[in-house]
């Protein structure tokens, strides 16, 4: 049975008893797993590599055209600051 505490006011924690599992592999299914698995993450991967393509491209075409990034000014106040200000 799962248990739940509260830590604080945003937080909870769950513990959850796992009942011991037993399972039984095939080696033939495993490799074919394996085959799988690795076919998927070498198309996922390919996709990744166009979308990375677009963006790149993009950003060299809005270059090309003379598009800048829009800077927002940050504050930098050293904390010490801030913190004497608070005070």
């Amino acid at each position: 049975m799962d248990t739940f505490e509260k830590i604080d006011d945003q937080t909870i924690q769950v513990t959850k008893m796992v009942e011991p599992d037993v399972i039984t592999y095939d080696i033939s299914f495993l490799k074919t797993q394996r085959e799988t698995i690795q076919a998927q993450k070498d198309r996922d991967n390919a996709q990744r590599d166009t979308e990375l393509s677009e963006v790149d491209n993009l950003l060299a075409k809005a270059k090309s055209l003379g598009i800048k990034e829009t800077v927002i000014p940050v504050d930098v106040t050293p904390l010490s600051v801030v913190e004497e200000v608070i005070k």
